[in-house]
């Protein structure tokens, strides 16, 4: 009787000491080699992040300025951006944008640019046929945002 019952103890599974050691360190080298990688997809996905919200609201003003038949103006400063209406259709005063948005972390702006839309859908750029915002992660530059004269919203990229 007493065979029997050393015998079920031994004949249990489960795993060793020196199994589970080694599967810590296979994980642990795979991480080591994982990490830079996943670390340069975060900071590249914010920029990406930050890009498609630069566009989502340009053309968001862009079609405000078109519905409501007033100016529109799209400011985008450092690594904030915010937008305002104006108080009618052309020369309009513009109100301090006080509700400025802030850019995922390490994203910025540069230069600072602002873009006023008329109610024609066209752009007042105040930097010549096209102004462009930068999207910039840390010091480098991943995504341009590019708006025309006529009002076409594009951007480009990544860049890196």
């Amino acid at each position: 009787m007493m065979t029997c019952r050393r015998k079920r103890i031994y004949s249990e599974k489960g795993f060793t000491l020196q199994e589970l050691i080694v599967v810590m360190i296979i994980i642990g080298i795979v991480a080591s080699i994982a990490f830079p990688s996943i670390i340069s997809y975060t900071r590249y996905a914010n920029a990406r992040l930050a890009a498609r919200e630069a566009v989502s609201l340009l053309r968001q003003a862009k079609s405000a300025a078109i519905t409501t038949n007033t100016e529109q103006q799209v400011v985008f400063n450092n690594n904030q951006y915010g937008s305002v209406a104006g108080n009618q259709a052309y020369s309009s005063t513009f109100p301090l944008i006080t509700n400025l948005t802030t850019m995922p972390s390490n994203i910025s702006t540069n230069p600072v640019t602002t873009i006023l839309f008329t109610p024609n859908g066209a752009a007042t750029l105040f930097t010549g046929k096209t102004s462009t915002v930068n999207i910039n992660n840390n010091t480098t530059l991943c995504y341009q945002v590019i708006v025309t004269y006529t009002g076409r919203i594009s951007a480009n990229g990544p860049l890196y």
